[in-house]
């Protein structure tokens, strides 16, 4: 359904009914998966914690990957993977990111993925830290 898709637009906001996105939440203890629609319609979601890991592992590349699989079998049931184009969006801080692109690009052709955008969503503030407090002397 390439021709839907309207290029006027900028590269980050070609989304239509033809893309869902997969979004990996990055949060300190934690990590959250979940496939939504291109409307923002929760489909599947999955956390860490609820696979099975506890404490450090929670965040671990393993988790996430595992993560990254339960969503991919989710969308196979689901008939989502061949239909659609797939979004990657990840938010938060992480050093597991660059190991979920590969994860995904490695099973790109198994799982005839289509990828369409990766995009990193995190939020940097716009006017920096707080600066320290001067002694007085």
């Amino acid at each position: 359904n390439l021709n839907q898709i309207n290029l006027e637009k900028s590269s980050d906001s070609i989304i239509d009914d033809s893309t869902i996105i997969f979004l990996f939440r990055f949060l300190r203890n934690n990590i959250v998966g979940m496939i939504t629609s291109s409307s923002g319609d929760v489909i599947s979601s999955i956390s860490s914690g609820r696979l099975g890991y506890k404490g450090k592992k929670k965040i671990s590349v393993l988790a996430a990957k595992d993560i990254a699989n339960w969503l991919l079998e989710q969308s196979i049931k689901k008939k989502l993977n061949t239909q659609y184009f797939i979004q990657l969006k990840y938010k938060g801080w992480s050093t597991t990111k660059l190991a979920l692109t590969h994860f995904f690009s490695k099973r790109r052709l198994k799982y005839k993925i289509r990828l369409h955008i990766i995009k990193d969503m995190l939020s940097i503030p716009h006017n920096g830290c707080r600066p320290k407090k001067k002694s007085r002397k």
